[in-house]
């Protein structure tokens, strides 16, 4: 899967890391979720909701887990799914979005997947 964000947003907000990609702002039709509760509950620890969670363009096409590889360079993202996650979703197993942002954002964007998804799934490009 393929496509040209022209919206991107992230925050951090009541324990909620969110990092988000569209293809427009308001009448969006491809769009990658990335969520992360950093203060899981018990049941959510229980149920399996203490990991990433990813939702592909429509919430059936969602789940926790299954980000195996995250490379940001300075004009995409390339997210690499499990096979098994990909088939829960019935998406592809790689998904490439490339955006635009100014070099101060993409920093900031390094920081945010490797909040949401750690150290060592997140390879960024050493220019950023």
């Amino acid at each position: 899967m393929r496509f040209a964000a022209t919206c991107v947003t992230y925050q951090t907000q009541d324990d909620v890391a969110m990092l988000g990609f569209a293809d427009d702002e308001f009448k969006t039709s491809r769009y990658v979720l990335l969520q992360k509760d950093l203060e899981p509950s018990q049941r959510d620890l229980e149920l399996g909701h203490d990991t990433l969670y990813i939702e592909i363009d429509d919430q059936r096409h969602s789940r926790y887990g299954g980000v195996v590889k995250a490379q940001l360079q300075e004009s995409r993202l390339v997210l690499k799914l499990d096979p098994q996650a990909a088939a829960d979703m019935s998406v592809d197993d790689t998904i490439e979005i490339s955006f635009r942002v100014p070099m101060e954002r993409l920093k900031e964007i390094s920081n945010q997947l490797r909040l949401l998804l750690g150290n060592d799934i997140v390879q960024v490009d050493a220019s950023i």
